[in-house]
């Protein structure tokens, strides 16, 4: 007997999801239930497209093989609909108006689609102002005879009208046969001064691709791709990003990067093929973009071992470390750098040289990126001394804050800069810029000396313990400074359900600082707003001639050594490398 309803919770609300297992595509066999699914892994996605857009709900009760039956709505209306749904109110040029759904959160989502809305088709317009559009549309058409390689063709040459007039558009398939790009834009203008610009943009690329680009309206005047600037007028929508589209194989509307979209083939980007994407790319490309500035900031030049989630955060199991590029794939303009091992044998690893770099590393599924403390320049003398604040399990987050200001004076009075940033788990990361003068084994010595200076001042708070059963409270993780090494990079995503981000700071922001708040979904929009707090961390070189000098002054006093990451060699005066509880007592 088929389920008449199912009761999901999401965002904390309840929604209804009628008749779930009805097929909405008969040809792959996709419910209404699979349809739900779907949005529920691509919802972030979906938001940073659609949040707080009056949404034109496009209803096919019947699924896709009744199209006769599918219909536009507008308004709302006040059956079975719940007291926590967002709307906002248009008032069209004929005086009358309608109360439209806002896609606030992931329940409304879920809400739209048990409707029957295959796909979203959000207004080019924030609820804040509905008469100014703060997205211009370009959607590429190809007329029936036209192949898609043509519109791959068209897509870069809008891209450099748009960088041209300074504006960055984002691609994504259009889920049937074309490809659209969105352009954010100030809402100054009107419907029609939008519609004139994107027409005046349409006209350009046209000059520029004639014979293959076109602005007649007429279909009977059209042949190749059409720019249509008309997807700007008053009361037009475009599917979503993210939508799937009511079409028979459950074709998705997928957000593209620019470097992904030679010889791309629109059919691959499907209900069963997006979520998976989604998370170990699609979204995380788009992320890097918008933060690509930041992240080269802190990793520009450096050898990056690679850290790859093949098959995303829910399997760890599949994860693993690359330190060789390998040849398979590569391409030409990949740039890369020898390093060679105490052991004797090399690698060739990948140096984030630009934009696509990173890119290119997402798309093997790293998450995070983990440069090395070097320049490609000069492999052997680190030019980084990192601080890593890594609380222990039963210590809470404030404590890590009280640590971070400590470490900060400390390397104040030995002439060095640190630059914070969220670990994007639950700990600290304190990056200082130094000259490439020392080995790794010197600049470790300096960093517990530093550590334990830090112990010192925060006694009781602080801990330089190497092993885990002597810790408590929050470990200055002295080892991420030896050989071999790595944190993730400044803007990295971290490989954690929330999709955390390990985001850079001013000092003055870190008392009651909330480390969740830094999130794929959060860091992009601060980071255009704020800034980078990391600017001026390459002006910042300096000596750690002083700390040097601590680290000798400890040993006078007897501190030796401290213990090393297990593979690495026993160092000279480092003490015994076993755990205390299981030394065994002198006869």
């Amino acid at each position: 007997m088929p389920t008449p309803k199912e009761i999901l919770e999401v965002d904390g609300r309840e929604v209804a999801v009628s008749n779930p297992e009805k097929v909405f595509f008969p040809q792959v066999g996709v419910t209404k239930m699979d349809l739900v699914r779907y949005y529920l892994a691509v919802a972030p996605g979906v938001l940073r497209g659609s949040r707080d857009r009056p949404t034109t709900l496009y209803r096919w009760p019947n699924g896709v093989d009744k199209p006769e039956d599918a219909f536009y709505q507008k308004r709302v209306g006040d059956k079975g609909r719940p007291d926590w749904l967002e709307t906002a109110t248009i008032t069209f040029p004929s005086g009358r108006s309608a109360e439209m759904l806002v896609i606030a959160d992931t329940a409304s989502i879920i809400w739209a689609v048990n409707l029957g809305c295959i796909d979203l088709n959000p207004w080019p317009v924030s609820r804040n102002d509905v008469d100014h559009p703060d997205e211009l549309r370009v959607d590429l058409d190809p007329t029936p005879d036209i192949p898609y390689s043509d519109v791959v063709r068209v897509a870069p040459v809008v891209k450099d009208v748009l960088v041209e007039h300074g504006l960055t558009g984002y691609p994504k398939t259009s889920g049937k046969r074309g490809m659209h790009i969105y352009v954010r834009i100030e809402p100054r203008w009107s419907f029609t001064e939008v519609r004139r610009a994107a027409l005046a943009l349409a006209r350009e690329v046209e000059r520029r691709m004639a014979g293959i680009a076109t602005t007649a309206w007429w279909k009977e005047q059209r042949r190749g791709v059409f720019v249509d600037y008309n997807q700007n007028a008053r009361d037009r929508t475009i599917a979503g990003v993210y939508s799937v589209r009511p079409v028979p194989d459950a074709r998705v509307s997928c957000a593209l990067a620019w470097e992904e979209i030679e010889d791309l083939d629109p059919t691959a980007f499907r209900i069963d093929t997006v979520p998976q994407r989604f998370q170990s790319t699609g979204d995380l490309v788009r992320y890097y973009l918008a933060v690509a500035p930041g992240v080269l900031r802190g990793s520009r030049d450096r050898p990056t071992t690679l850290y790859r989630w093949p098959n995303g955060v829910d399997k760890p199991e599949d994860a693993f470390y690359q330190k060789r590029v390998g040849d398979k794939g590569r391409p030409d303009w990949l740039e890369t750098t020898t390093i060679t091992f105490p052991s004797g044998r090399a690698a060739e690893m990948l140096v984030i040289a630009d934009t696509a770099s990173i890119v290119w590393a997402v798309n093997l599924g790293c998450i995070d990126l983990n440069p090395w403390p070097v320049s490609r320049a000069d492999v052997d003398h680190p030019d980084e001394l990192r601080v890593d604040l890594d609380p222990t399990p039963d210590i809470p987050y404030s404590d890590v804050v009280r640590v971070a200001p400590v470490v900060k004076d400390v390397l104040i009075e030995h002439g060095l800069t640190g630059y914070p940033k969220t670990s994007g788990k639950r700990g600290m990361h304190i990056y200082v810029r130094i000259e490439p003068r020392w080995s790794f084994t010197e600049v470790r010595k300096a960093a517990l000396a530093l550590a334990r200076e830090v112990e010192r001042r925060m006694a009781g708070i602080a801990t330089t313990a190497w092993w885990k059963e002597q810790r408590r409270g929050v470990f200055v993780d002295y080892n991420q400074n030896a050989r071999d090494r790595t944190i993730a990079g400044v803007y990295s995503v971290r490989p954690v359900a929330d999709a955390r981000v390990s985001c850079a700071l001013a000092w003055e922001e870190i008392e009651d600082l909330d480390p969740t708040a830094f999130r794929i979904d959060t860091v992009p929009q601060r980071f255009q707003s704020t800034g980078d707090p990391w600017e001026g961390i390459e002006r910042s070189t300096a000596s750690i001639e002083s700390l040097l000098e601590l680290a000798e002054n400890d040993e006078r006093e007897g501190l030796g050594d401290a213990p090393w990451p297990p593979h690495f060699p026993k160092a000279k005066g480092e003490p015994a490398r076993v755990m205390p509880s299981r030394r065994r007592a002198d006869p």
